[in-house]
Order: C-alpha cells, then sequence, then structure tokens
C-alpha cells in the first residue's frame, strides 16, 4: 500500500510585530516540504497560493527571519533638523511635530519623543524636586524673569519674560522686554494688576537687584530699592524674598516661565 503524501498547512500566525516572521517561516517550510517530495514549482506555488517566483526565491535561500527595521531609523533623516531646532524650542514635541508635518514628515508624535529624548535629558538638567507649598485664593503671587530668543518679523531677537503667577489657581501672565530693568519690573506689575484686575496680599520673589540693594539674611535685615519699595507699598503688596540659594521656593512662576518659553513662545513668529 503506498503512503499518501500529506500537504503541509500553514500553521496560524500571530498578530503583531512578530507576525511577518512567522508567516515568512511557515511558507518557507511548506515549499521546501513539499519541494523534498518532488512536488514541481508551478504544482507548490498553486498549492500554497503563492507566485512561481517566490516559490523560487525561497528554494534558493536558507530562511532567517527579516529584520525589522528600527523605527528610530526612520527618523534619521531628520536627525540634522531635530539637533539644530529642538534645543531651539527647548525640545517640545508638540512645535517639533507642528513644524515637521508642514515639511512632509508623517510618523508618530511619540517617535519624535523617543528620539530626541536622550539629548533632552541632557539639556534640560533638572534639579531634584522640593517639598510643595500651597497658598489661599488672593493670597500670594509669584515674580520672576525668563529670557528667550524669538522672531520679530524675520528678526531673531532675544527677550526678557516678565512672568507673574497666581499662587492659587496658577493663572499665569507674561509680558516681554528688551530688558530686566526697574522700569519694565514696575511697568510689569502694573500690568499684570489690570490683567488680572487686582492684585494679592503678598508677592514672593528671587533676590535681583532691581529690589534689594543690600541684604543680610543672618540678621534679617533687606535694604530694598527705594523706588520699587514706595511702588509695592503704593499698591498695598506685602513683598517677601525667597532665601539664598532656595529659589526652587518659587517654583510655581518657574514653571510658568518654562511654560511661556516651551509652549506659548516656542517656534512661534
Amino acid at each position: 500500500m503506498q503512503e499518501s503524501k500529506s500537504s503541509p498547512s500553514l500553521t496560524a500566525a500571530p498578530t503583531g510585530a512578530a507576525e511577518g516572521e512567522v508567516i515568512n517561516q511557515n511558507v518557507y517550510g511548506a515549499v521546501r516540504t513539499l519541494a523534498e517530495q518532488g512536488t514541481p514549482k508551478k504544482a507548490i506555488a498553486r498549492q500554497l497560493g503563492l507566485d512561481v517566483k517566490t516559490v523560487r526565491k525561497w528554494l534558493r535561500r536558507t530562511w532567517a527571519p527579516e529584520r525589522r527595521r528600527a523605527r528610530g531609523r526612520l527618523l534619521d533623516r531628520w536627525r540634522e533638523f531635530l539637533q539644530a531646532r529642538a534645543p531651539e524650542v527647548g525640545f517640545n514635541g508638540v512645535v517639533l511635530m507642528r513644524e515637521m508635518a508642514a515639511l512632509g514628515y508623517r510618523g508618530g508624535y511619540w517617535a519624535v519623543l523617543k528620539y530626541i529624548a536622550p539629548w533632552r535629558k541632557d539639556w534640560r538638567g533638572e534639579g531634584l524636586p522640593t517639598v510643595r507649598f500651597e497658598t489661599g485664593p488672593g493670597e500670594q503671587a509669584q515674580v520672576d524673569w525668563g529670557s528667550t530668543a524669538l522672531y520679530l518679523g524675520e528678526q531673531r531677537v532675544r527677550v526678557h519674560l516678565f512672568t507673574m503667577v497666581l499662587g492659587f489657581s496658577r493663572r499665569i501672565f507674561a509680558r516681554a522686554y528688551r530688558s530686566e530693568g526697574l522700569d519694565p519690573l514696575l511697568d510689569g506689575h502694573a500690568a499684570a494688576f489690570a490683567h488680572f484686575g487686582g492684585r494679592t496680599e503678598t508677592i514672593l520673589y528671587d533676590n535681583p537687584r532691581t529690589i534689594v540693594t543690600r541684604k543680610d539674611e543672618a540678621a534679617g535685615h533687606v535694604v530694598w530699592n527705594a523706588t520699587f519699595k514706595d511702588r509695592m507699598d503704593f499698591y498695598g503688596v506685602s513683598v517677601r524674598l525667597c532665601r539664598f540659594y532656595r529659589a526652587q521656593t518659587k517654583g510655581k512662576v518657574e514653571s510658568g516661565v518654562k511654560y511661556v518659553k516651551r509652549n506659548a513662545l516656542a517656534g512661534r513668529r
């Protein structure tokens, strides 16, 4: 009695990243088995639903899993752009995606973030977290300066950002100036109070020279800039300073400055 030759079957392949490799392996195994049984190439192709060229290909070579192209390599042609542009926009993924899409990029947002992550980590160098300090409504605001480069027309210029953040609601007011002098500082306060419709009981500052003429922390003695102090007294605002080397205590406004630089203004013209 002649033993019948059973046809090899293509087992169901899993879904996901390995699917293509499993299908290829199954096809290769089926083609080789039929060929070893003496089945002609055209018959193999017809039986497995393949092109005869595919059958010849699998009979010519030894099967090995095809390496999937690393996703990062899809962004390699954008590497020069990202290395130059990412630091300019504070490694803001939304801004980078917007600009790359306009230039023809059709990949994913998270792929971009993953690609630039090593550079971003080195660039940011963020410090250790500190204890969160909360204040009530109308109790405290925080003021600080930041700086960034942006375009005025076609010219790229550096501006200084007066930023005030309300401690309770985290609402932000920011205005750009050409310097961090006393006049811009006072104008920034007036504009912020007008924007918010009032002022808080206290405002927390770092220790800029436009505010503090001299400070003896050990003795608890502060010599204020007279013009600044007179203006704050006029508004009825109590002025407080961060302790030396503890600027982290005004983390709300520092986060506000980062938001203005890295989100509101980043990449804008």
